[in-house]
This record gives structure tokens, sequence and C-alpha cells, in this order.
């Protein structure tokens, strides 16, 4: 929760740097309050100086710099690195602080040069990154540049075209500096692929002894989820004949693979065909009761708990109360394992 919050700031600050619908004196007076209040550099923001008639395409310590910082930002978790704000270098282990303002000359010429530098200093390029000049109102043409890398589900990217030291590595951005990537977390970042997140979506419905019941899987994951299936413990009466009206409203490609209590079952598994998939997006129906019948005086409202499956992630474990008349989504919390089968 940390991390989201201090990034949270670093975007917010972003905006508060470069939104053109604040007034330009506005801007200008939160880049001066960085250095007053001695801003420290964090996991999700970097400051640099530089010399005011910089070009970055052909300055190698600009093109190293934003190199390192565009792979670095996205390869983690994303992140703000503003140009022509001074550190004091600060001890060793403890981040640097903005101490002043170094404006840079002819600051748009400045910004555009980084634009086009950015399309080609990393690979791959890096989807989202916004690269906007800030102007001081007393000197026009004058300024800092603020660019913000977003986190990057396209990578891992590296550097690429700048000094031996930099060409051709990985970075990832820690709380002082950008490093280069261990090999381990490297090897993870290839090996990570789009993996479903899969919802239970209950909707009860009905009055008196009779009630409705449909069951759907929602994928809300960027993967597929295949062999999908649920594992359910009902309590209440309405739980106890869920099993005795599943055959009739299951739908076509699900089973029962086995329910536990009968004649008042409690533990039921409702699992689908192999070919079975559900695209990220998108509902499936598992279950249609249209017409269950409790006992007199029974209420409908069902205490479910147990697991949703799909081979592309671990169990994901739901508890809770499906109350009368309102559909219910238990949200997913899925860590992929790939291979996971129930």
């Amino acid at each position: 929760m940390v991390g989201q919050v201090v990034k949270d700031y670093a975007e917010l600050l972003f905006d508060e740097l470069t939104s053109p619908h604040r007034p330009a004196a506005e801007r200008w007076a939160r880049v001066e309050r960085l250095c007053a209040e001695h801003e420290p550099e964090s996991l999700h923001l970097d400051f640099k100086a530089v010399a005011p008639e910089t070009d970055p395409e052909k300055d190698d310590y600009v093109r190293d710099k934003i190199a390192r910082a565009l792979s670095g930002f996205a390869n983690l978790a994303g992140g703000l690195l503003v140009f022509g704000i001074e550190t004091n270098g600060g001890a060793k282990g403890e981040p640097d602080c903005a101490q002043r303002v170094e404006r840079i000359a002819n600051v748009g010429r400045f910004r555009a040069a980084l634009e086009r530098l950015a399309s080609r200093i990393v690979e791959p390029p890096i989807a989202g990154v916004d690269i906007r000049h800030v102007d001081d109102p007393s000197i026009p043409g004058n300024g800092i540049v603020a660019v913000w890398v977003p986190a990057s589900i396209g990578g891992p990217h590296r550097a690429t075209g700048v000094k031996k030291e930099t060409n051709d590595k990985y970075f990832m951005r820690t709380t002082t500096e950008n490093i280069v990537m261990p090999h381990t977390t490297l090897e993870d970042r290839f090996s990570r692929a789009a993996k479903p997140s899969l919802q239970l979506v209950l909707l009860l419905n009905g009055g008196g002894v009779s009630f409705g019941l449909n069951v759907r899987l929602r994928n809300v994951g960027r993967g597929i989820a295949t062999q999908p299936a649920i594992c359910f413990r009902v309590e209440g009466q309405a739980g106890q004949v869920l099993a005795w009206y599943s055959v009739a409203g299951l739908s076509e490609h699900w089973r029962i693979q086995w329910a536990r209590g009968i004649p008042a079952p409690r533990h039921v598994v409702y699992q689908s065909d192999p070919d079975v998939v559900i695209y990220p997006g998108l509902d499936v129906v598992v279950l249609n009761i249209g017409h269950g019948q409790l006992n007199s005086g029974a209420s409908a409202t069902l205490d479910v708990a147990g697991e949703i499956y799909c081979r592309e992630a671990r169990p994901v474990p739901f508890r809770g109360r499906v109350a009368h008349g309102t559909e219910t989504v238990f949200p997913a919390m899925s860590v992929a394992c790939p291979g996971a089968e129930l």
C-alpha cells in the first residue's frame, strides 16, 4: 500500500507540474517548491540536471540517463523523471533531494528531442510515455522537462543505442537509483505470460419456497482461462437442495464431478470439459436453476464458500453470503501458477 501511495503521488506531481488546465505561474511555483522543500527521490521519482544548451540526441549523458530511467521505471512500477533539477547528493544509501532548478534553454526543443529519443532508446518501445515541458514564466523558453513512464505489461525493456556500460542491459528502479536487473528477476520477467483472473458471479432470486440461482464465471484478467471449475461448499436449506437441481440447470459442456453429503449435499464440484475457455472480459454461465423448491418457511439466502479453478492459476478462494435479489460478485485473488488443477 505504501508503494502505491508513493506512485500515486508521483503521478499527481506530474499533473501538478504539467497540466495545461493549471495556470503557468502555478505550475512553475510547484517546480520551485520541489527544491524549497528538498523533495527526495524515490522508487517513482528521479531528478536530473543537464547543461542549459544540451541536445539530448547527441549528449551521451542524457542518452544514458533517459535509457536507464525508461527501462528502470517501465520494468518495475512506473515513475516520473524530471530534467532540470539538481540534487544535493545524499549520503550513501540515502535518496538524493531536489536542491535547485537548473533551467534548460529552449526547453521545447529539448522536449521534442527527448520524444524522438524515447521511441528508439529502449527495446521494445514503451507504450504510454508522456513527455511535457514546463516554462518559467519569467524567462520564456527556459524551464524543465517532466517524463512520465508507466509500468509496462509489454516488457522487459532493455537500453539500446547508448554507451557500452548501459547498452543492451535491463534496468529496474530502486529507492535511490536504476540498477541492472538481477538475472533471477529478468528470468521471471521473460517467463511471465498474461494470466486469467476469475470472479464468481451469483444471482439468487424468487419468492416463498421457490428460488432461482444463476451462476457465472467472469474473466477479469488478461489471459484465457481454460477448463474452469468451481468447488462449492454451501450452507442453509437452499444449499441442501442445490445439487438436486444442478443436473438440469447445468450449461452444456459442464458436469458435476462429485458431491458429498447426499441426500443433503454440502460439497459440489462443477467441472467444465477440457475444451471450455473463458476469454478476457467475458462471462460464462455455469448453472441456471429456474425453479428450485425449498421447504416451507426456509430462507433462500445462501452462505457459500469454496474455490475457483482453472489450469493457468492457483485456486481462488471465496466465502460470503448471497442475498436474495442481489447479484453478488466474489472478487478474484489468484496468483499465477501454470498447471494448477483440481
